[in-house]
């Protein structure tokens, strides 16, 4: 499984099309998102959104502070997960 965990300087929404994601946050439950669902990831959390097997459509809206990274890439020991970058 490709897992990018990333610390974003974005407000991040992801529309969910079709099928499904699962959006981790560090320190927070995971949240499931299907068809038809709107998921929000709040500015400067660490997180990451991983489908299934199942192909999923997602429209992606982020907000960017200005003069801000739109993303930092997390070192593996700070979350446990693999990244792949």
């Amino acid at each position: 499984m490709r897992i990018v965990v990333a610390l974003g300087f974005t407000l991040v929404s992801l529309a969910v099309m079709a099928a499904g994601v699962t959006l981790w946050q560090e320190g927070e439950a995971d949240i499931v998102g299907r068809a038809g669902d709107l998921v929000i990831v709040p500015l400067k959390e660490v997180h990451t959104a991983m489908t299934g097997a199942e192909p999923t459509t997602l429209v992606v809206f982020r907000v960017h502070e200005q003069g801000q990274p739109e993303r930092t890439l997390v070192d593996e020991g700070h979350s446990g997960k693999e990244i792949v970058t």
